[in-house]
């Protein structure tokens, strides 16, 4: 994983993955029965969400265990097992550690919270932010809530789940010999969750330059800082373990600080597609900030450490929320999206289902976690139980892996050649990148550059056929259309191009013996 180029992740959720056993809950063995097909879509990593023991299927951070998985998904020899097919397949395996929070059933705050030591000093006291018995007020995302038994505050998610005190050295020294003791079973990565670092003022050039971090340059985050330089201080992912922030509230601004030289964090998430900036007053997706965020030109000493996520296990699937109001462009929709999303830099994560175009949307309600839609029989092939821990989505019989994988014009198929496409294409992973945002606010297009290699890339998102016109500099090269959602007829580029409902085309310069058309 140290290369960084043409990576793409996995992320499996796991009471929701495959059920091996019958129990209606998805489980660690069932991920090792389904990492033939994981493997076929041509994903180099995967990433376990959800693994370790929870008071709490859905809530990510209601951990009661850092150090083992939880018991209805499996045991720790059923993990070890797992990463070792893994391996044996060529897949590495990343560990998602929620660091921000832990669920009220820990341990830790059962004893930090214990009645009978009101009298003593109480070391766990401080594994968590306490207040005295004013009401304190709460922040944007966070609350304070009365243990009355105390007589005091502590600070929670809005959730309610008790927030870690990590400039306490217990507490981060707890989770470092954590990440040790899953180290040993050969994981290749962790996946810290709920880190949110900004860096005190945005330097000029910041994105060109390389600069020296230390707890001082951060306005927030500088206890999650204290653990990420623990982790690196105290040596516990050796030399080819890597450190990753994945849904990171971490900017623009703050990202070059944080995978500099030495790095203090290899890989950081950009969730341009899940922020609530994407969301205007009226609730609708806000396309332009959609664009400029995944598109933002990082320069070439972090672009191939960004990790582009659209969909993943913590949010609501962005397609029911950007695509669709006619089902009719679902497939089209769908494959728009993916092209737009495997010609962006960096690295890439795709959420469980995303590959087959899953909607957790029934009715206007999102349901998160719905478990993956492997075929039409009951269930979706998901449990042989009656009652699975979650009803699938209705879409199961139509929407399914069984379905696809035969049919060489669906979501699925066209997931593997866009992979296989980027694999082919290294200016995909290294090229530079330019944007031409024109007057259509539905349409995004954009140049890939490396040396005198071209892609012209053109995304259309509406539901209506558009008349582009590309810019002038394209105009006077010899492109060609190598890669499209639709049947293309004229593979030459026009002073006007007729884009139909979500269409979306890859134009190389010079690139006739590249046409790799869906005909």
């Amino acid at each position: 994983m140290q290369d960084f180029h043409n990576t793409v992740i996995y992320q499996i959720n796991l009471p929701s993955f495959f059920d091996s056993d019958g129990d209606g809950i998805g489980d660690i063995p069932g991920v090792e029965k389904r990492l033939s097909y994981v493997a076929s879509l041509g994903v180099t990593d995967i990433s376990l969400s959800m693994l370790l023991e929870r008071s709490d299927l859905e809530e990510v951070y209601a951990t009661t265990d850092f150090t083992k998985p939880d018991g209805r998904f499996g045991t720790i020899e059923d993990v070890a097992s797992l990463i070792g097919a893994a391996h044996e397949t060529g897949l590495r395996v990343i560990l998602p550690l929620p660091i921000r929070a832990v669920s009220p059933y820990h341990p830790w705050f059962t004893k930090a919270s214990s009645v009978g030591s009101l009298n003593e000093y109480n070391l766990y006291k401080d594994y968590f932010i306490w207040k005295p018995s004013k009401t304190p007020a709460p922040t944007e995302d966070t609350k304070y809530i009365l243990h009355e038994a105390l007589g005091e505050w502590y600070l929670a998610t809005k959730s309610g789940l008790p927030l870690l005190n990590l400039d306490n050295p217990r507490v981060r020294r707890e989770l470092t010999e954590a990440i040790s003791s899953w180290r040993s079973l050969s994981v290749d990565a962790f996946a810290l969750l709920g880190t949110d670092l900004s860096v005190r003022k945005a330097a000029k050039g910041v994105e060109e330059t390389v600069y020296k971090i230390s707890e001082e340059i951060f306005e927030t985050g500088k206890a999650q800082y204290k653990l990420l330089r623990d982790i690196r201080e105290r040596g516990v992912l050796g030399e080819d373990c890597l450190l990753y922030l994945a849904d990171t509230a971490a900017d623009r601004y703050t990202i070059p600080y944080l995978i500099g030289e030495p790095p203090i964090a290899d890989i950081v998430e950009n969730t341009a597609a899940i922020s609530d900036n994407e969301y205007d007053k009226k609730e609708k997706f806000n396309l332009t900030a959609f664009f400029e965020r995944a598109l933002y030109p990082h320069s070439e000493k972090i672009r191939d450490r960004i990790c582009n996520v659209i969909e993943d296990a913590a949010h609501e699937r962005l397609l029911p929320i950007l695509l669709l109001s006619d089902p009719k462009l679902h497939v089209p929709a769908t494959k728009a999206l993916a092209l737009f999303f495997f010609t962006l830099p960096g690295m890439h994560l795709i959420y469980q289902g995303q590959e087959i175009g899953t909607s957790d949307r029934i009715g206007k309600k999102a349901e998160r976690a719905l478990p993956m839609q492997w075929d039409s029989r009951t269930n979706g092939g998901f449990t042989s139980a009656q009652f699975p821990w979650k009803m699938l989505h209705p879409s199961y019989s139509r929407i399914n892996v069984v379905g696809q994988e035969n049919d060489p014009d669906s979501i699925l198929n066209f997931y593997k050649r866009m992979i296989l496409f980027r694999k082919e294409h290294p200016i995909l992973s290294v090229g530079a990148v330019k944007t031409f945002f024109g007057d259509n606010k539905k349409v995004c297009a954009f140049l890939r550059t490396d040396g005198d290699e071209k892609l012209f890339i053109v995304c259309s998102f509406s539901e209506k056929e558009i008349n582009y016109a590309p810019p002038a500099e394209m105009l006077g090269e010899d492109y060609i259309c190598v890669m499209s959602n639709y049947s293309v007829v004229s593979r030459s580029p026009h002073k006007t191009i007729g884009l139909r409902p979500y269409e979306a085309r890859i134009y190389a310069l010079n690139g006739r013996d590249k046409i790799k058309l869906l005909n």
